[in-house]
């Protein structure tokens, strides 16, 4: 596992690391990795050249006349940058402490999910705070808008108009068509009572009606794969340590977003953004348990140390990752309550 960054003074634990590579992110509601897939870098900082808007669906007459000279194109590249930032949390790993695990290896796993479940909550909250935000997205143009009626007002809502709104939006400024809907869970529940969707579901098999209705019909109604409603669901507590736990989604349901999400390696074609990541810890944690690519998680390393200021060892979880946003044209956002 070359390459894998660690403290000057840390061990890479490769057991753990690979352990926690078969971790599912999703099923603690984390969908970071969903939104803004990874794109894997060499280094922690760089620059790449971009293609210019005004060249998306440029229009040429490409037909060529025999030996005669072949259309090119003529636009100027513009320049990006990425720069990682180094994710980590520790726990202490303190041999002496059993704490009635039946061994060290059920108490070190437990810890490195703990650790692991810190770092990527605190990416899931950068990715959130940079998309359902009204200064990176104003709720007016092109960009946002409030719906004509909230998802509150069962009667009266039109979450299925109100998603091929956003749909338009993107659809003009790009030519690209939106193949995701982030929807958070509160959201999910309120769309599912509204008499306008409803009305559109009346003549499926009815046991889809009790409830939420599910992920498959979501995507019918919208118009996206099925893989594009992407249901945020992960909570964090805002209470400092020691008092009463004060639970709130990371994902804020007063909105739902709409977008163009790209999981290949083409960053230069219109889409929302990317999870820019290092590509040496993918070497190290690549593969879950049946060696296949694991893309949700596969970039975090976990390494053990020890802590001058406890003189105890101690157990940690990190990646280097940025939340990058591309092309802000192909995300619009919707405030619904």
């Amino acid at each position: 596992m070359a390459g894998v960054n660690v403290a000057p003074t840390a061990v890479l634990r490769e057991e753990l690391t690979g352990f926690v590579a078969g971790f599912n992110p999703v099923l603690s509601g984390f969908v970071a990795h969903r939104v803004l897939p990874p794109f894997r870098v060499g280094r922690k900082n760089g620059e790449w050249q971009r293609i210019p808007a005004d060249a998306w669906l440029k229009q040429v007459d490409a037909r060529r006349a025999p030996y005669a000279a072949t259309s090119k194109s003529t636009y100027e590249m513009t320049q990006d940058t990425w720069r990682l930032e180094h994710f980590a949390h520790a726990e202490i790993n303190d041999i002496t402490d059993d704490t009635g695990y039946p061994d060290a290896q059920r108490r070190e796993r437990v810890r490195t999910l703990r650790t692991a479940g810190v770092v990527l909550r605190s990416y899931e909250r950068r990715v959130a705070d940079l998309l359902f935000n009204t200064t990176n997205y104003p709720l007016s143009g092109n960009t946002g808008f409030t719906a004509g009626a909230l998802w509150t007002n069962f009667a009266t809502s039109t979450p299925v108009v109100n998603v091929q709104e956003a749909k338009r939006l993107i659809r003009n400024q790009t030519g690209m068509e939106a193949n995701m809907v982030v929807i958070p869970r509160r959201n999910v529940e309120a769309a599912s009572n509204s008499a306008s969707v409803l009305d559109r579901v009346r003549g499926y098999d009815p046991t889809t009606r009790k409830g939420e209705l599910d992920a498959a019909l979501w995507a019918e109604l919208f118009g996206v794969p099925a893989d594009g409603i992407i249901v945020p669901n992960a909570f964090g507590n805002n209470a400092g340590q020691g008092l009463p736990v004060s639970s709130a989604p990371i994902w804020s349901d007063e909105f739902i977003g709409v977008g163009v999400v790209n999981y290949s390696e083409d960053i230069e074609s219109p889409q929302l953004g990317r999870s820019f990541q290092l590509e040496s810890e993918y070497t190290a944690t690549g593969t879950d348990s049946t060696g296949t690519l694991n893309v949700d998680n596969a970039a975090i390393v976990v390494d053990e140390y020890s802590d001058p200021d406890t003189f105890t060892t101690m157990l940690r979880s990190s990646f280097h990752r940025q939340a990058k946003r591309l092309v802000n044209e192909c995300w619009v956002l919707i405030k619904v309550r």
